[in-house]
């Protein structure tokens, strides 16, 4: 089946149904303030857009475990529009308008979050635009704003979640000390989806003469999710663990491809 999908430009066009709007207002109703609803509305919208893609590309989602969908989150005052992929994590949708030059990033969605697509909609017209997305980022280093021509193709997207998931596949099936005792360290699935994609990272941005250092802060708690623990491990036992680090990450390296190697 064809879907109304034009490419122009690396960017996506989606069609807004009818269906959309109605979910997106009925949750914009319930807020205490027009602000507040505006800004539910134009996040639920970037989630439902976002969430009609991935569809189309095959990917199982859960809009029921988006923080947008949890009156709790939204109560709190939380800026927040992630999508839950099966197996991958939590995708983080940004509705921006025409002429924007910049995407913001609010801190309640710098951590927790495989990435961030980028959505311009006009009021105007029945459809959104998908412009592009950028992949998770240094914890230690968090974006208050994306500017929106350093974005990466959609197609970047798909080639990004296929390496996490074939990391995912390899990190909870692998029978290698290295994949069982993270495996035992991160016991939470969804925390070793986060371990995986920030390894993806560092594979993909750092020389391999870094591997070591920068991949132990992951498996050490130390930087996960983007939180920074300040807890220093035994030096010996930092030692160790940046070993492990380095041979899990060789390991992953070899299923997502040595080419695409820092």
């Amino acid at each position: 089946m064809m879907h109304d999908v034009q490419e122009q430009d690396l960017t996506i066009q989606v069609p807004i149904t009818t269906a959309m709007r109605a979910q997106a207002e009925a949750l914009a109703g319930r807020q205490p303030t027009a602000e507040k609803s505006e800004q539910i509305y134009r996040n639920t919208m970037a989630v439902l857009v976002v969430n009609a893609y991935l569809g189309w590309q095959g990917y199982e989602t859960d809009l029921s475990q988006s923080n947008n969908w949890n009156l709790g989150t939204l109560a709190a005052g939380g800026d927040v529009a992630d999508l839950m992929i099966k197996d991958l994590g939590r995708l983080e949708c940004r509705a921006v308008l025409q002429g924007a030059t910049v995407c913001p990033l609010p801190p309640e969605v710098w951590h927790g979050r495989i990435g961030y697509v980028v959505v311009q909609f006009d009021v105007a017209v029945d459809k959104a635009v998908l412009l592009g997305f950028k992949p998770i980022f240094d914890p230690e280093d968090p974006m208050e704003e994306v500017p929106l021509d350093e974005l990466q193709s959609l197609d970047e997207l798909i080639d990004y979640l296929d390496r996490l998931e074939r990391g995912n596949t390899q990190l909870e099936n692998a029978p290698s000390l290295e994949a069982e005792q993270v495996r035992q360290m991160w016991v939470d699935p969804y925390s070793r989806l986060m371990v995986v994609a920030q390894l993806e990272r560092i594979y993909r941005t750092e020389s391999r003469s870094k591997w070591r250092v920068k991949a132990e802060k992951v498996l050490s708690g130390r930087i996960l999710e983007g939180a920074l623990v300040r807890e220093e491990a035994v030096l010996d036992d930092r030692i160790a663990l940046q070993g492990l680090a380095e041979r899990l990450l060789e390991q992953l390296a070899t299923v997502w491809g040595s080419e695409n190697a820092g």
